[in-house]
């Protein structure tokens, strides 16, 4: 992720990485109940059924939604705090993160519950370079 954001600071002025990072932090903070919490207790259970992924998962997904959608429809009040009218469409997209991670962190859970790190890792390598990609 370091070298994501050592890239866009050569390639954005510091406005445009100035706004960029808002956004994510923005997204970051309001993330935190998808990506923090549920799928920790799922790892420390001591036993687990599917009933429990699945209603984790569930949970965790429809949470995902309401915080994008939160985020989304409050877009234009974040920027105009900031006095950033261009805030408001980077908040807006960067909200669509929350979704993609909702619907992965019961997954990477099970994968630390079976202490398969290699799979998990090899991953999350692949998710970051999509995602540097796509940046």
């Amino acid at each position: 992720m370091f070298g994501v954001f050592v890239v866009l600071a050569r390639h954005l002025g510091p406005e445009a990485f100035g706004l960029a990072a808002l956004a994510m932090v923005v997204r970051k903070i309001l993330a935190a109940p998808v990506t923090r919490g549920l799928p920790d207790a799922n790892i420390q259970r001591e036993e687990i059924d599917p009933i429990h992924l699945g209603s984790a998962f569930r949970l965790l997904a429809a949470t995902g939604v309401a915080i994008t959608a939160l985020i989304w429809i409050s877009a234009g009040a974040i920027a105009a705090a900031f006095d950033q009218p261009c805030l408001e469409a980077l908040v807006k997209w960067t909200s669509a993160i929350v979704v993609i991670q909702a619907f992965g962190v019961v997954p990477a859970a099970v994968l630390k519950r079976q202490l398969n790190f290699r799979l998990f890792a090899v991953a999350r390598l692949q998710a970051r370079k999509s995602a540097a990609r796509g940046a």
